[in-house]
């Protein structure tokens, strides 16, 4: 049995921006290639893979909404799955090994916005 590729969008606000992309162009105009490169070729897991891809690329950071993050270099990047999307909420550079508690809030009000 073939499995479907999961879409990948960019969660974005009433303005129509996209926070997580404009964070991966940020990087990517000032030349910071190799966590862009990262980036794009773990998004492309996700969609083939489902979110729950696990270490070290991603794990579950929120049970109870299902949130998950993406590693990629000193980057994290926030997601959740709803049917057949995976959602790109919120993106940020972050050294230590887990989201913080106020950028977590961020996600999920972002994901609460859907």
């Amino acid at each position: 049995m073939s499995r479907t590729e999961l879409v990948i969008e960019y969660w974005a606000d009433r303005r129509g921006r996209e926070p997580v992309r404009e964070y991966i162009e940020a990087l990517d105009g000032a030349g910071e290639w190799s966590p862009v490169a990262t980036f794009e070729r773990r998004v492309d897991l996700l969609a083939e893979r489902g979110p729950a891809i696990g270490m070290p690329i991603a794990r579950l950071i929120n049970r109870r909404e299902r949130l998950y993050e993406l590693y990629f270099g000193d980057h994290r990047c926030a997601y959740v799955q709803i049917g057949d999307s995976i959602v790109l909420l919120h993106a940020l550079a972050q050294a230590h090994p887990e989201l913080d508690a106020r950028e977590e809030r961020r996600a999920l009000r972002r994901l609460a916005s859907l």
